[in-house]
């Protein structure tokens, strides 16, 4: 066995042996197990096909899916009291797929259109940031500017007023998905940064955080592009954005693959709290029940449950839970690249998800995260699935 041949032993001998010969608790949790029942997508079954597959005693394009049946929202994690990080072995063993020439084909046709645009869409994100710039917003100085900068209008954009009262200065950045799919909420929370007396810069061209190549097992693509972000976000002090994949990618990939940045990340909610609670307070609630799905990305992977429970209750009437919640929320299953791979199974979590929330009786089910508001919508058009950030905005400007 070459030493290639033992990388993920090597790198991740405790996870792997610790799941492999595991009582199996996570079986009851993990979202693609439990769509496709299956005991073979159970985490500790991956776990073991990976060790199968590094020992030689399996064939890893016979066991290749397995790796991609993963959402990357650490559920099994929930469980473990070994809190062993099931997700980042398996995207671990799909890099090692698509170094080796097996990964899956959707994956192989991704990363021509990664390399292509530079993102996950079209030219479309070109357009769409392009009209969130004139309309007003300001662009970020190149990279080694350390003076401020002059925006559309010929306003200067230089340290921005926080929400402490502070300077400091802060960029906006997207998300691809809200870009993408969801331009108002990007020009709109852009304007309520704004309002709130926070001053920020917008990126001048539509640029991924990376995690898509990452949660593909890109990481060639993955590393290209974070290096690339360190120097846009190396001139700020705060990076805010209403994705928590973003966020989780800048504060916590970045770091593990040997990229440190200088700013601050920060979800958009968490940011703007302080700013909010004051304007909600004595405001009319709106009299209706609202449910809470808490994106994987914003609470087992950055730990925020509290701050979006707080602005709903400021919002609304009443507030319900799902059965599953906090740590223990289902996922919408829009992550870990399993929408491209196995876009059947991606289905089956949503569908699962919006059962629960059918059954609470709420009218309005309420994330923090563009992916699952467009996940969860899909998966029940009737429902009415909206974005904290969007009320937010909606709310004030009445």
């Amino acid at each position: 066995m070459t030493e290639a041949d033992m990388d993920l032993l090597k790198r991740y001998k405790r996870e792997i042996e610790y799941c492999t010969f595991c009582p199996r608790l996570c079986r009851f949790v993990c979202p693609t197990a439990l769509a496709e029942d299956n005991e073979t997508y159970t985490p500790t079954s991956k776990m073991t096909l990976v060790y199968l597959a590094e020992i030689a005693s399996a064939r890893p394009e016979e066991v290749k899916k397995a790796f991609y049946m993963c959402v990357d929202c650490k559920h099994c994690m929930t469980p473990c009291i070994h809190k062993i990080d099931v997700p980042k072995v398996l995207i671990a063993a799909r890099a090692k797929a698509f170094r080796s020439g097996i990964a899956d084909d959707n994956v192989k046709r991704f990363a021509d259109a990664l390399e292509k645009y530079d993102h996950p869409y079209s030219r479309i994100m070109g357009d769409n940031l392009k009209e969130v710039v004139d309309a007003g917003h300001r662009t970020r100085p190149a990279v080694a500017d350390t003076e401020p900068s002059a925006a559309p209008g010929g306003t200067q954009a230089g340290p921005a007023p926080t929400v402490d009262g502070g300077k400091e200065r802060v960029l906006y950045f997207p998300g691809c998905t809200a870009l993408r799919f969801d331009k108002e909420l990007v020009k709109d929370a852009m304007g309520l940064l704004s309002r709130l007396g926070i001053r920020t810069d917008i990126m001048d061209e539509p640029l991924c955080c990376g995690y898509p190549g990452y949660a593909s097992g890109n990481m060639d693509w993955f590393m290209k592009v974070a290096s690339r972000m360190k120097q846009v976000l190396d001139g700020y002090d705060t990076v805010v954005s209403t994705c928590p994949t973003c966020i989780t990618t800048f504060r916590t990939l970045y770091h593990r693959h040997g990229i440190d940045i200088k700013a601050r990340p920060v979800h958009m909610l968490e940011y703007i709290a302080p700013a909010v609670r004051p304007l909600l307070d004595g405001r009319k609630k709106e009299d209706t029940t609202a449910a809470y799905h808490d994106p994987c990305h914003l609470g087992r992977h950055l730990g925020v449950y509290d701050v979006p429970r707080e602005i709903i209750d400021r919002l609304y009437e009443r507030r319900v839970e799902l059965l599953w919640n906090r740590d223990d929320a289902n996922c919408c299953g829009g992550g870990g690249a399993v929408p491209l791979t196995l876009p059947g199974t991606s289905g089956k979590i949503a569908r699962k998800r919006m059962g629960e929330f059918r059954s609470t009786g709420a009218d309005v089910l309420l994330t923090a995260c563009p992916s699952c508001v467009r996940w969860l919508q899909k998966a029940d058009g009737d429902a009415k699935v909206m974005d904290i950030t969007r009320v937010l905005i909606d709310r004030l400007a009445e």
